[in-house]
């Protein structure tokens, strides 16, 4: 997609993914919105005294994968806290890891929205917020001379 949008083929693509368009390119990145990133379990899972170190402790842990913006500040997280999470699998898709967590293979490292309707209905529960670690969505677009006004007024901060 970033290819069709050096090639004008887009006027703007949105992602997830937090890289850095490389120095000879024109692409233009601008974050739109960011979610924190939450630790979501099953209840059965929890304790009343629990805390996100704790779980993190003795719990498995479904992360996402290492490519997303989650990882490197969940990583710097656990180091943080001296916690070696027990991660029993990388999943490259919250929809996936969405599923995983429901039918309760593990705990969660995701951002709650990603799990709003089980979070309403009592199916999961959030721990915790993760402070510090977010997922972060971006516009990619094409440094113009003449800027789509268009495409500005969609990705510009209000």
């Amino acid at each position: 997609m970033l290819r069709a949008r050096e090639d004008y083929k887009l006027d703007v693509v949105l992602t997830n993914q937090a890289s850095e368009p490389d120095a000879s390119s024109h692409l233009i990145r601008q974050e739109v919105a960011r979610q924190a990133v939450g630790l979501i379990s099953t209840p059965d899972r929890v304790l009343p005294e629990d805390t996100a170190t704790t779980l993190l402790r003795r719990e498995p842990v479904l992360l996402p994968a290492p490519e997303t913006s989650i990882r490197p500040d969940f990583e710097a997280y656990s180091e943080h806290h001296g916690v070696m999470p027990r991660t029993v699998a990388e999943v490259d898709d919250m929809a996936m890891l969405r599923v995983l967590t429901r039918e309760g293979h593990a705990i969660a490292v995701v951002p709650p929205i990603v799990v709003t309707d089980e979070l309403d209905s009592g199916e999961l529960t959030l721990v915790a917020e993760l402070p510090g670690i977010f997922e972060g969505f971006y516009a990619i677009t094409l440094r113009r001379r003449f800027p789509n006004n268009l495409v500005q007024s969609l990705v510009s901060p209000t």
